[in-house]
């Protein structure tokens, strides 16, 4: 698990019920600029990205010149109990909360937040592919 603070603001890590051993022998990148909070028995699978930042990017001037100016915007993530993070999936800085039972799909690009507990999104960008019966 990679644990990374590009930006100047470092935020909270707060992992549930001791998965943070198994975390750090897979490949995990997290951008931790924001506060991320995870519950429990959730699942890492391999190349899982997770941001909590963006750039600001209006055309009105430079994205570096806006950067240096306003630093980035910074999100916070929740992520609940009983989540599954499928191969290579990335969450962005849009999502700021992962339902309870959510599963996210090999390859997905996870742009907005899931609506209800038990859903499967799956795509990119990921949307509600189904449910958990």
């Amino acid at each position: 698990m990679t644990i990374h603070k590009p930006h100047k603001k470092r935020g909270k890590l707060i992992v549930e019920d001791g998965i943070k051993k198994k975390m750090e022998k897979d490949t995990i990148y997290i951008d931790n600029s924001g506060d991320i909070t995870i519950g429990k028995n959730v699942i890492f699978t391999k190349n899982v990205t997770i941001l909590t930042h963006e750039h600001y990017h209006k055309r009105n001037s430079t994205i570096k010149e806006q950067t240096e100016k306003k630093d980035v915007k910074i999100s916070n993530l929740i992520v609940e109990d009983d989540v599954y993070f499928g191969i290579n999936c990335v969450i962005t800085e849009s999502v700021t909360h992962i339902p309870k039972g959510t599963i996210i799909s090999a390859g997905a690009v996870l742009t907005k937040n899931p609506i209800n507990e038990y859903e499967i999104w799956g795509g990119v960008p990921a949307r509600k592919i189904g449910e958990r019966k």
